[in-house]
């Protein structure tokens, strides 16, 4: 151990380099820099991840930042059953969808997902489940929909919202069937959404025939909730599908088409580092401390970015 005379009564360790993970308040000194470092509070930021291989709008997807999925889209004038998986620095395509298919969603895992109903030349009721390698078609949505709004897994799933014309049913999934159950507070679509089949977030959106809203509904297993509204009403926009209501980041949308980024904390919704460039229309992974957006518009985009919450790092401490 080391006692650094500028802190007086303080004992630190000396390493060779910054510490990881860091927590907040952790003290070292660096002895490759002959630096004093500490954990301290830093802000949100993005980076960009490698591109998709196939540019789209309006694709569905699950996983996280590091192990995600994308699949169908739309990519004028072709509609794709087109996959691809991420691991965190390139992507990868894989086994097709059995149907080409756009304005969907999906919940679960990249080895364990679940895609609700979208749109081929009309909605659909169908509902696909991969295992990492290959698709299989499981029970029907109970009604014929597009814009669905996904939560939870593979063998729990949640979806709701809709467009046919813009909805407002749930219905929960088992594993093999699903099954309507208490309606959300209000009819909206192009909604974020994520969290699992009991607790779950419903996220701006168009009311039909309406401009975008500022509404928040969470669900508890049982009821729809109102609870704080975004600081700014849009619509076509990612979220982090694997949030939590208490833990959300929401990004881009419009119109007009942005970049604006909000966290929630399970109290309010907090703006913070806006993406590299504006988008909409795009796909969402991960959680609020490691969140993914790829595709989407304006145009058809590729590029992906690649979300940091607000995190602890290591940073420099100035003595006297």
């Amino acid at each position: 151990m080391t006692t650094y005379k500028g802190i007086r009564g303080l004992t630190i360790r000396t390493v060779a380099g910054d510490t990881d993970p860091v927590a907040l308040g952790d003290i070292w000194y660096n002895n490759s820099a002959r630096k004093i470092r500490i954990g301290k509070t830093t802000a949100a930021s993005w980076s960009t991840g490698g591109n998709l291989n196939q540019a789209r709008v309006a694709l569905g997807a699950f996983g996280s930042q590091t192990a995600n999925a994308v699949f169908g889209g739309f990519n004028p004038p072709a509609i794709l059953a087109l996959v691809e998986e991420y691991d965190g620095t390139s992507w990868s395509e894989v086994t097709d969808l059995p149907t080409s298919i756009y304005r969907n969603a999906g919940c679960g895992t990249q080895t364990a997902g679940l895609t609700m109903p979208g749109r081929t030349s009309g909605n659909t009721a169908e509902c696909y489940e991969y295992d990492g390698t290959n698709w299989t078609e499981t029970g029907d949505y109970p009604v014929a929909t597009s814009r669905t709004c996904a939560a939870g897994t593979q063998t729990a799933g949640l979806g709701y919202s809709g467009y046919n014309p813009a909805g407002n049913k749930t219905s929960e999934y088992n594993g093999s069937t699903w099954t309507e159950v208490n309606d959300l507070g209000t009819s909206r679509y192009n909604s974020a959404f994520g969290g699992l089949q009991t607790a779950a977030l419903f996220i701006t959106g168009y009311p039909e025939g309406g401009s975008p809203v500022t509404n928040v509904e969470s669900y508890d297993g049982t009821n729809w909730t109102e609870i704080g509204d975004v600081n700014t009403a849009r619509a076509e926009l990612a979220s982090t599908i694997q949030g939590t209501p208490s833990s959300m980041a929401i990004y881009g949308g419009g119109p007009p088409t942005g970049a604006l980024t909000e966290t929630w904390d399970g109290t309010s919704w907090t703006e913070t580092t806006d993406m590299p460039a504006a988008k909409g229309a795009c796909s969402g992974g991960g959680t609020e401390d490691a969140g993914l957006v790829a595709g989407g518009n304006p145009g058809v985009q590729a590029t992906v970015f690649e979300f940091k919450g607000v995190h602890v790092a290591a940073g420099s401490v100035t003595s006297s």
